[in-house]
This record gives C-alpha cells, structure tokens and sequence, in this order.
C-alpha cells in the first residue's frame, strides 16, 4: 500500500511538473510575440524619426543657404 502511495505521489508530482513545463513554454511564446510586436513599434517609430530628421535638416539647409547667400 505504501508503495503504491509512493507512486501516486510522484506521479502527481510527474504530471504538476509537465503542467508547470507546458505554462513557461506557452509563456515564452506569448513573451516571444510580444517582444517582436514592441520590436516592430520601435523600428516603426525610429524610421518616421529619421525621416523627420532628414526633413529638418533640409530646411536647416535651406536657412543656412539664405543667411550665406
């Protein structure tokens, strides 16, 4: 009977520690899709900043031009 209860027990403990394997894995994976969707954000956002850098310069260009010329 104990025997027996010692095999319950870790079975248990077996299938508590697939379950808790199976959470973290699925956590990763949604932490994986979370960070290449913020990844995205970002880039998204330094690309409209560079282009309104770029635009900036340009017009600081053009009113250098005319204080020089």
């Amino acid at each position: 009977m104990a025997m027996l209860d010692a095999q319950r027990r870790k079975m248990a403990c077996d299938g508590l520690n697939v379950a808790a394997a199976q959470v973290a894995s699925e956590r990763t994976r949604s932490e994986a899709s979370v960070n290449a969707a913020v990844g995205a954000l970002i880039i998204e956002q330094l690309e409209a900043i560079t282009l309104q850098l770029g635009q900036l310069q340009i017009k600081l260009n053009a009113i250098e031009n005319k204080l020089d010329g």
